[in-house]
This record gives structure tokens, sequence and C-alpha cells, in this order.
């Protein structure tokens, strides 16, 4: 008869044989817990644990949990350099989509068994650009914080907030982003005259860790009671040192009442 401890030590081994054999390959980022923006560029990142002659690579989001059902990133990845342990890496822009509890999967395509790994967590994607009120009294007048907050890789970046009053669609097309915002003269405005009222601090850099605030102060009665009902919008917009952007964020809408 096997002893018990035999028999614990024949199980522990099969198990943990079977679970390096499905081990194939792996996701290593994103791998839970990180915080991404609508727009923001980030690296995925995984490689192969063991050689099949793989054929591609396909990579999915889910929204629902890591039972899927999985939305599609790329179904279509050239398998590159297939070797056990090779780095896999994909540019993914995050999608418009504002959820606390987002997963990825890498599918390795073969010529026989396919494998799959995902996030071991969730991640959140969620909006880079908030306000403090959505209402705004034309006769009372009041402030509104525009609160702003990027991935901490963009720590120290240049900001700029913008605004318009005539809408977010279609938005103005710049560097292969869309800016949520329409042109009319508040947009001008906010371009030629940054830091300057309405708007305190809208043009400065980002702190170490990816945040700024903005203010706009309307001061009781400056707008004619005609303009009620009408909606203001801002968004910012991130560029490096070199002026390209690195992100644009979701629009914030500011409702003006009598």
């Amino acid at each position: 008869m096997i002893s018990r401890y035999f028999a614990t030590a024949l199980l522990a081994v099969f198990l943990f044989s079977s679970s390096t054999a499905l081990g194939h390959v792996r996701l290593d980022s994103p791998n839970g817990g990180e915080s991404y923006r609508p727009g923001q560029v980030v690296t995925i990142v995984w490689h192969p644990l063991v050689n099949h002659g793989t054929i591609g690579w396909e990579l999915e989001y889910s929204l629902t949990g890591p039972s899927g059902p999985w939305l599609p990133i790329d179904l279509n990845i050239p398998a590159g350099n297939i070797a056990a342990g090779s780095i896999h890496n994909y540019l993914w822009t995050v999608p418009n989509v504002i959820d606390s509890s987002v997963w990825v999967r890498i599918h390795q395509v073969n010529p026989g068994t396919d494998y799959y790994d995902s996030s071991n967590n969730s991640f959140e994607i969620k909006n880079a650009l908030t306000g403090d009120i959505t209402t705004m009294s034309i006769s009372v007048g009041g402030s509104l914080s525009l609160n702003l907050d990027a991935s901490p890789d963009l720590g120290s970046e240049v900001f700029t907030i913008l605004g318009n009053f005539t809408g977010t669609s279609p938005g103005i097309p710049y560097q292969g982003f869309v800016i949520p915002l329409n042109q009319d003269f508040y947009f001008d405005q906010t371009v030629l005259l940054p830091n300057f009222p309405p708007l305190t601090n809208s043009l400065g850099f980002l702190s170490a860790t990816g945040t700024a605030q903005t203010v706009f102060t309307l001061a009781p009665g400056a707008l004619d009671p005609s303009t009620a009902g009408i909606v203001i919008n801002h968004a910012a917009i991130i560029v490096d040192n070199s002026f390209q952007v690195q992100l644009v964020s979701n629009p914030v809408s500011l409702l003006l009442a009598p």
C-alpha cells in the first residue's frame, strides 16, 4: 500500500507538472493594479515559455472579468521571435471606456494547441480630467475645479486646459489625436491667453506624479441671462518637451443655469 505521505508527494508532483505544462506563454504587463486613461498608449509585454512554432499572436481585453467575453485589441500580430523567453511588446491605445475591472489576454496561436495567459488581477481605466461640479448659476457665479490626473509616467510634462461653448463632436484632429472640443471664440481665447481669466493655471507643468488643478471662475452676472442653458466644455492636452502630444483627456462639461 502506498503511504499517505508518498501519495501526497506524487499528487504534488502531478499538480506542479500540470500547471507548468499549461504555462506556455506569460503576460508580463499589464498584470493588475495599474491605472490608465483613455487615449493613453500602454506597452503590453509578454513572452513565450515554450517554443511551439508559433504562427502568430492575438491580444484581447475584457471589461467583465478574466472569463471574458473578450474584445479584440489586435488579432493579427506576427509571430516574430518565437524562442522561449523572447520578449514581445505591443503599443496599445487605451479605448475610450471607463471601467474599474479591466483585463488583458495574450493568445498564442500555434499549429496544434493554442495557449493563453491573462492579467493576474484587474486594472482600471479612468477619466484623466474631472470636475467638482456640473452646474453653475449665472446670477450667483462660482468656481469649477478641474482636476487633471494623468499617469505618473507623464509627470512633469507640459499640460494645457482648453475650453469651448459649442460641443465636443466632431472635435479637432491634432497629431493623431482628436481634441474633444469644437473651435469657437472661447477655444481661441484658451489657446492664445493661457492662465487668463476665467481659467487659472490653465498652462503649466504636471506634478511629478502627473497631476494638476485648473480653476474656472465665473463672477456673478458676468454673463448675459440669455446664456442660461449653454454648456461649457473643457479638455486637457499633455505634450512632451518636443511638443508632441502624449495624452488628450476626456471633456468635462458645465451647464450654465439661470
